[in-house]
Parts: structure tokens; C-alpha cells; sequence
């Protein structure tokens, strides 16, 4: 059955629905069946696939509390989880047992997960999980304990501040404009979703066939702004990167800056992925962050003052702790993560630095027979690598246990 002759279903049954028959119970009379035990149920195989064409989805909008009591005799006995006459198995609610049964699973899991952790862990690791961490993790420690937000201020300066500023402006201002409309619209969807479902459930069907026509109209203007912030955003992302890479190349070549690190004390690590994938992060998480606070901002002005009015004392008070207990928790676990993700881009560039190594001294490493040495070299550089990657992984247990528990209990509060 095609979309348009559903909506079209859709849409008559909304207009229709007052004019059907019902029983005392209020289930519609044109779609109800005796199963094989006398219980009147609703028949939406009759109703929906071997009606004729103009046939109206009586059972499509009927409240929830009349299926239920469809499923229930005289003698107040439940027979949601029983089967029709053509041995068809209903839909049942949520069935008590499964306490017992998660119960019964909770400490099997435990007792695996502590297994896993004490012993198995350790046998299938391909390092020595046993092994301090190596020495560029310290060094990825201090790096990380000695950056601020004057040092990040000083990186974009060039940028924000040179030839390029007005350029860098236009486009500042145009997310900023492309983030407004996506808030009006996030408004709009939701005002639109109250009234919607409102004209669902009151069977109004002018209202609601004309809120669909709405709904149509506004992700069609939607699709298209996204569409093209997305790609104004990829443009200002290599503006940026373009600019900071220049100036940063000027620094490092133009300069004789490679030449005299060499002699100085003070030693920059593998400054090719810092020009090169590390300006890349840089930019694009710098947006990402100055620009996401922002609409946060904006969505909490926007929607406080209305869960201000409505929302009872406790749900206020759960919804502004929640989420800022949350981000403490998240911030507190994943702090370890920012050393240890230096550290694996750094064992990672010197793993590729060495394979580089041995590319471009092919020829004389061969004349050396210096290739066991070489494959020693790789395989110790490799080694390091994994060993960082298990101590992320360490790390990130904890984090995604954590995410998944506040998104679970986040779920069950209607805010």
C-alpha cells in the first residue's frame, strides 16, 4: 500500500471515528470478533488488510484502555498474552517475572564481569597489562596540565585577528543566523507536536490532515537550511585551517625554527602531526564547543521560564540537577581520558615517523643489514601504542557505564 493511500486512510478515519457504531464497552461494533473463548477483541486484520478501499481504520485511534478491556471477561481474568481464534498471539504488557529473572541475572553478570577483570582480561591482552604506562603518557600529563584557555586564545589570535578577521566575522555571523532558525524551529516542532497530537486524540480531522501539510512545509525549510549550514560550516572549518596552517608552516620552515629546535632543550614532539592533525581538531572542536554552549544558553532561556510555570517543584528540581550532576560525573571520568589521548597520537605518529624513517633510508638501512634492528624498532614503538590503548579502554569502561545508567534513568522522567 503506497504512503499517499495510507495518509488517505489516515485521514478519513480521523473523520469518521465519531460516526462508528460501538458496544456498551465502546469497542467499535464493525471491528470486533469472538475469539475461541467468547472475548470480544479488536479484528485489525479484518479491519485494516481485507477491507474494501474506502473501508475506515475504526480500531486505528481508539484509546489504549479499550484494547485492554477487550482482553478481560467478566471474571476480571487478564487475557492479554492468550491467542485469537486464528491462533494469532496478542501483544502482552509488561510481564512481573522479569524481576525475578534480572534479579537472578544480576549476580551472574557481576560474577563474570569480576572474572573478566581479575584474570581473563590479562590472558587475552596482547600487552603486559601488568606494565607501567610508558613514558610519553607522563609527557602527554604534563602537556595537558600546562594548557589553558590563554594558551587556546593565543593559537586562534592569528586568525581571529589578522588579514583574514572580517572574512572570519562573515562567517561567525552567518552560524549564528543559521543557529537561530534551527531554534525557532526546534520551537515550532514543539508547539506543533502538542497540537498535533492533541487533534489526534480529540478525532478533530480538519485540524489534523492541515497540521500534516504544516509538518511537510517546515522540514522541507528545515532540510534545506541544515543542509547548507553544514556546508557553510565545511567552508569556515578549511578557512580556518587554511590560515592556521600557514602560519604555523611560516613558524616551523620560513623561519629556520626546524633547525634550531634541534639545538635547543627544549624539544617539540613530532611537530608534523601538530601542524597537521592537530590544527584540523583544533578548529573544528573549538566551534563545536564555543557554538553548542551557545545554543545551550539559548535553549535553557527558551524553555526555562515555560518549565517554570508547568512543571511541579520535584520535576523542576530533578531537571536542573540531573543534568548538571551528570556533566560533573562525565567531566570527573573522562578527565583521564585527555592525557591518555595525547599520548596515543603521539605513540601513534612515532610508529608512523619510523616506518617514514625506513622508507626514505631504504637503500642504506639495506646496505646495513640493519632490517632485524628496523622490524625490532617498529614492533617496540607498536608496543607502546597498545599499551596506551588499554589504559583508554580502562578508562572508557567506566565513562560508557556511567552514560549508559544517566541515559536510562534520564528516559523514565517526562522532560
Amino acid at each position: 500500500m503506497g504512503f499517499s493511500r495510507l495518509l488517505q486512510l489516515l485521514a478519513d478515519q480521523v473523520e469518521h471515528l465519531s460516526h462508528v457504531q460501538t458496544d456498551p464497552h465502546g469497542v467499535p461494533v464493525t471491528a470486533t470478533v469472538k475469539n475461541g473463548k467468547g472475548v470480544e477483541a479488536l479484528d485489525l486484520d479484518h479491519a485494516f488488510f481485507h477491507a474494501p478501499k474506502r473501508r475506515h481504520l475504526s480500531s486505528f485511534l481508539d484509546n489504549s484502555d479499550l484494547a485492554v478491556k477487550a482482553k478481560v471477561d467478566k471474571n476480571g481474568t487478564d487475557h492479554s498474552s492468550s491467542k485469537d481464534a486464528d491462533g494469532v498471539a496478542s501483544v502482552s504488557l509488561y510481564n512481573p517475572e522479569n524481576r525475578r529473572i534480572f534479579l537472578a541475572a544480576a549476580p551472574i553478570t557481576i560474577a563474570i564481569a569480576a572474572f573478566f577483570e581479575c584474570s581473563a582480561k590479562y590472558r587475552m591482552a596482547e600487552t603486559d597489562l601488568s606494565a607501567p604506562l610508558p613514558q610519553v603518557v607522563e609527557a602527554a600529563t604534563k602537556e595537558e596540565e600546562a594548557s589553558s584557555l590563554k594558551s587556546a586564545v593565543k593559537v586562534l589570535e592569528p586568525y581571529i585577528m589578522g588579514p583574514t578577521s572580517l572574512k572570519c566575522a562573515g562567517y561567525a555571523a552567518a552560524h549564528v543566523t543559521l543557529l537561530g532558525v534551527g531554534l525557532y524551529v526546534d520551537v515550532a516542532l514543539t508547539q506543533w507536536n502538542g497540537v498535533f497530537w492533541t487533534a489526534l486524540q480529540n478525532h478533530q480531522s480538519k485540524q489534523f490532515y492541515r497540521l500534516l501539510w504544516d509538518f511537510v512545509i517546515i522540514t522541507g525549510v528545515t532540510g534545506f537550511v541544515g543542509t547548507y549550514s553544514d556546508y557553510l560550516n565545511g567552508m569556515w572549518h578549511l578557512h580556518a585551517r587554511d590560515h592556521l596552517t600557514r602560519h604555523f608552516n611560516q613558524l616551523w620552515v620560513s623561519t629556520g625554527a626546524m633547525c634550531m629546535m634541534r639545538q635547543s632543550s627544549v624539544q617539540v614532539d613530532n611537530p608534523d602531526q601538530r601542524i597537521d592533525q592537530d590544527v584540523d581538531e583544533f578548529v573544528g572542536s573549538t566551534r563545536e564547543l564555543v557554538f553548542g554552549g551557545l545554543g545551550s544558553v539559548v535553549r535553557l532561556a527558551i524553555y526555562f521560564p515555560i518549565l517554570l510555570r508547568s512543571a511541579p517543584a520535584p520535576l523542576l528540581g530533578f531537571v536542573l540537577v540531573w543534568p548538571v550532576f551528570g556533566a560533573l560525573v562525565t567531566h570527573g571520568l573522562g578527565r583521564r581520558l585527555i592525557p591518555l589521548s595525547v599520548a596515543g597520537q603521539s605513540a601513534n605518529a612515532n610508529f608512523r615517523s619510523e616506518l617514514v624513517y625506513a622508507r626514505e633510508k631504504a637503500e642504506s638501512l639495506a646496505l646495513m643489514r640493519a632490517g632485524p634492528q628496523l622490524a625490532q624498532n617498529l614492533q617496540d614503538r607498536f608496543e607502546v601504542m597498545k599499551r596506551v590503548a588499554y589504559a583508554e579502554f580502562d578508562v572508557t569502561k567506566f565513562l560508557n557505564f556511567f552514560k549508559m545508567m544517566y541515559e536510562e534513568y534520564g528516559t523514565v522522567v517526562p522532560f
